[in-house]
């Protein structure tokens, strides 16, 4: 599957396969303006070799610990 977006090459290359089938086909479709993203944290902004944010693994569910400055494309995103 060849996209070129940077929240649906990321499901395409880590999510499982009911994520690509849900989230890719409407994110590149062009129906919604944007797909956001969290990267930038408040000590590292978008350096992202300084990220702390971390997930692990708890049962069937993640857990994540961390915490971002901003969500890129977050007023305009629909996924």
């Amino acid at each position: 599957m060849a996209v070129n977006n940077l929240v649906a090459e990321t499901i395409v290359k880590f999510g499982t396969e009911e994520q690509k089938r849900r989230y890719v086909p409407e994110i590149t479709s062009g129906r919604f303006v944007a797909a956001s993203f969290g990267l930038s944290e408040p000590h590292a902004g978008s350096d992202a070799g300084a990220l702390r944010t971390t997930a692990r693994r708890d049962g069937g569910d993640y857990v994540l610990n961390g915490s971002k400055q901003w969500i890129t494309s977050g007023d305009q995103a629909g996924w």
